[in-house]
């Protein structure tokens, strides 16, 4: 059985925010620690992080690795992830996701057990304006090659590395109240309101 390790990617520079929203609390935890906290239960978690934007609240309770090639986006952060972590397959989840949820993982990991074994080299999400969530989906270690190429090439665009007949995509129409899983905040606007959300549910 192949199998998944989830990479939570913590290295951006979050320049809409004006500060790294890995550090970004909703109650007593960083947004890092409230999403490895609920995927963690779905498989083992390590935080993709850059050498100079690191997090100053890393959330001890995870591994951490380090980009090998900065400032090149999350394709960066697989690629190494990739490199060093004995995981077939990569739960890719952004740091910005605090709606998050295991139920979502669980998901497409069912969808994922219906495909036919190498049939697929991605499993993402698409809306219905195209949109592809590129950092809430499943990556298989197949790609790595093909990244690791795109990278030598100074192509750091993760969605070229995704042709139509290595994807296979879910509707995001589909999801129903998963879809909230999906909302990434940006602005502090967007922070504000998620928190009061949140907090609501906690």
């Amino acid at each position: 059985m192949e199998t998944l390790a989830i990479l939570l990617l913590t290295g951006g520079y979050s320049t809409r925010m004006g500060q790294n929203k890995a550090n970004l609390k909703i109650g007593n935890r960083t947004f890092v620690e409230k999403i490895a906290a609920e995927l963690s239960s779905c498989g083992p978690v390590c935080l993709s992080v850059s050498a100079d934007v690191k997090p100053e609240l890393i959330a001890a309770d995870y591994p951490s690795i380090v980009d090998e090639v900065p400032h090149i986006g999350p394709l960066g952060g697989i690629c190494t992830a990739m490199r060093q972590i004995p995981a077939d397959q990569f739960f890719v989840c952004a740091c910005d996701m605090p709606f998050m949820r295991a139920a979502y993982l669980q998901h497409l990991i069912r969808i994922r057990e219906q495909l036919p074994p190498g049939s697929w080299d991605a499993l993402l999400v698409r809306d219905q304006n195209g949109r592809i969530y590129t950092t809430a989906g499943i990556y298989h270690r197949r790609l790595l090659p093909q990244i690791e190429k795109q990278i030598r090439e100074g192509n750091y665009r993760l969605r070229d590395r995704l042709s139509a007949d290595s994807v296979f995509f879910i509707n995001e129409e589909n999801l129903g109240e998963l879809r909230n899983c999906l909302i990434n905040i940006n602005t502090m606007d967007e922070y504000q309101n998620a928190s009061e959300i949140l907090s609501q549910l906690a």
